[in-house]
């Protein structure tokens, strides 16, 4: 196997292995915090280490332990994932905006022809 090909799987395993740490850091954090822990693990996949932070640093929700709910909303997760969504939907237009251009260059003249005249 060439060396560079195994730096490159342990490098991709190194950060599997990180990456379910931080998703398993993030539902104790979300438990412990009495937050939704599906919508933090999203967050923090998309988000990383920062969004950890966002959820280590952020107040304990109010929880009624005898009923077994939740009564505040985890509107600071919603935001937050709901702004990851859109990132994402963002780069995935600007990839196959890509990908057109990159299979036909005469999309992008044609686009500047049409602010010239």
């Amino acid at each position: 196997m060439n060396p560079i090909s195994s730096y490159m799987l342990l490098i991709i395993f190194i950060f599997i292995v990180v990456e379910l740490l931080l998703m398993y850091a993030t539902y104790l954090q979300a438990t412990k915090l009495n937050r939704v822990a599906w919508v933090w693990i999203i967050n923090s996949i998309f988000g990383g280490v920062f969004s950890f932070v966002v959820l280590s640093l952020s107040p304990k929700l109010k929880y009624n332990y005898e009923l077994g709910y939740r009564e505040e909303f985890d509107l600071l997760g919603w935001v937050l994932f709901m702004f990851h969504v859109f990132v994402v939907l963002v780069f995935l237009i600007l990839f196959k905006m890509y990908s057109a251009i990159a299979q036909n260059p005469r999309i992008l003249e044609d686009f500047a022809e049409s602010f010239v005249g």
